[in-house]
C-alpha cells in the first residue's frame, strides 16, 4: 500500500538495492530517484500507474539492473540511458503501450 514517494529519500543516498515491485497505487515524481547516487539494481515491475520515464533516471549512473516489466500503462522513456554508464541489463517485457524511447 504505499504510496507516497514525496519523503525526504536524501537520508538514502547510500541505498544500493530498491524493489518496487507490484506498488500498485505508488505515482513517482519525475525526479523521485535522483537521490540515490548508489543505487545498483531499480526494480519497478507491475508498478500500474508508472505511465513516462523521466529524464531524471538518466542520473543514476551507478545502476546496473533496471526492470520496468509488465508496467501495463507505460508509454514513454525520456530517460537518456548512455549516462548509465554501469548498466547492464534493461527488462521491458510485458510494456505493451510502450510507444516512445528516447535513451540513446
Amino acid at each position: 500500500n504505499f504510496k507516497d514517494t514525496s519523503l525526504d529519500l536524501k537520508i538514502l543516498s547510500s541505498l544500493e538495492y530498491l524493489d518496487l515491485q507490484h506498488c500498485k497505487k505508488v505515482k513517482f515524481d519525475s525526479d523521485a530517484f535522483n537521490a540515490f547516487l548508489s543505487l545498483q539494481i531499480l526494480l519497478l515491475d507491475s508498478c500500474l500507474h508508472l505511465e513516462e520515464v523521466s529524464k531524471g533516471y538518466g542520473n543514476l549512473t551507478s545502476l546496473q539492473q533496471l526492470s520496468f516489466a509488465n508496467c501495463k500503462n507505460l508509454k514513454t522513456i525520456h530517460a537518456r540511458f548512455k549516462g548509465m554508464t554501469n548498466l547492464k541489463k534493461l527488462w521491458l517485457d510485458g510494456c505493451e503501450n510502450l510507444k516512445t524511447c528516447l535513451w540513446i
